[in-house]
């Protein structure tokens, strides 16, 4: 679609994002990350973002309480949730450090997903899928859900990313192809240019999330490992990172039950195609700005000791053309192909200040 036409179509897309927490964007943005201890209560931005969102996009949200997706969980067919995990199984090059009742579990959450974008004839969808495990109700993650939907164009990520979900939506719209959703990797313990093995590339920059679209180019496959979430590499409440600290207690209390059922949260490692064009977008349709920026897929594993196993389990590492800086939030989205005029493009026609 050119710029003007995914303009129109956006006045015509809806948005879900299923999540308890009263907050937008629990864990990114404006909302921080929600339930920290001194935490205030839902704030402007949180009231306010909807309607926002619809008066700049003509985007509508509707918020899904995780009852109702625990709902529509329980009421998939056994037999459809294992047709699909099996046929998961049979296309991934590897399955490690999960069983297939922890695969079959994503397929029923994929399937959860599929009823509710139908019931509410919606176009993208976002969980908050990190606010929910420490419930202890959730016993799977959304990435193989997340690829599935990928495979037919369904803008979808994790954490109830909204800012990101609407930036997939808009790439999807402008490219065909799927946008995949991370967090800015490259300054983590463990990816850092001072933890590099050798000399990394110019302008590094690293996108990770534990899933990730295997068709990146719209209609194609590329090898994907199904294996465990990075989750339980994060070692909450072990560490010195701030963050640890949000609700440590129910994630160990929860780590321990789910061992105790033999329960593993499962994960997509995407092997990317290399030295291939990549644009890095992300808008933020409640302060009208976006930020877009290009360059070229490379193998990263040269440059680190065990570049698989640190933090998410799928990376895209990309040498910018330009210096790079985020300044929108704290996760990007990137599209494999250039399309950053048209996205530049799109954001004057939307209004949008485009940062630099």
């Amino acid at each position: 679609m050119t710029p003007a036409e995914v303009i129109q179509k956006l006045r015509h897309s809806k948005l879900l994002t299923i999540q308890e927490d009263p907050y937008l964007q629990p864990i990114d943005g404006h909302g921080g990350w929600a339930k920290l201890e001194a935490q205030p209560p839902p704030g402007e931005y949180d009231r306010t973002y909807y309607g926002v969102l619809k008066e700049s996009l003509g985007v509508t949200a509707e918020v899904v309480k995780a009852s109702e997706w625990y709902a529509e969980i329980d009421k998939v067919p056994p037999q459809r949730a294992e047709q699909t995990a099996d046929a998961w199984i049979a296309e991934a090059e590897e399955v490690t450090k999960v069983t297939r009742s922890d695969i079959v579990r994503s397929a029923s959450l994929y399937w959860a997903c599929e009823a509710l974008l139908e019931k509410y004839e919606a176009d993208a969808i976002t969980i908050s899928s990190w606010e929910l495990i420490p419930e202890g109700k959730l016993k799977a993650m959304p990435p193989l859900a997340e690829m599935e939907m990928a495979k037919t164009l369904v803008p979808c990520c994790c954490e109830s990313l909204v800012d990101c979900l609407v930036s997939q939506m808009i790439g999807t719209y402008l490219s065909g192809r799927p946008g995949f959703v991370g967090d800015q990797v490259s300054n983590w313990t463990g990816l850092r240019r001072e933890d590099a093995v050798r000399l990394l590339p110019e302008n590094y920059v690293a996108v990770g999330h534990c899933y990730g679209p295997i068709n990146p180019h719209g209609d194609d496959r590329v090898p994907y490992a199904i294996r465990d979430h990075a989750y339980y590499e994060l070692q909450w409440g072990n560490t010195d990172e701030p963050r640890a600290s949000w609700r440590a207690e129910d994630y160990l209390r929860v780590n321990r039950q789910m061992r105790q059922q033999q329960v593993t949260l499962t994960a997509i490692r995407v092997d990317w195609p290399t030295d291939e064009p990549v644009t890095l977008a992300e808008v933020d349709p409640y302060n009208k700005k976006a930020q877009v920026s290009a360059g070229r897929s490379f193998d990263p594993h040269p440059f680190f000791a065990d570049f698989d196993n640190t933090v998410c389990r799928t990376k895209l590492a990309i040498e910018t053309n330009t210096p790079f800086t985020n300044r929108v939030g704290g996760h990007l989205v990137a599209f494999f192909g250039d399309f950053k005029s048209e996205f530049e493009t799109f954001s004057r026609l939307a209004g949008f200040e485009l940062m630099q």
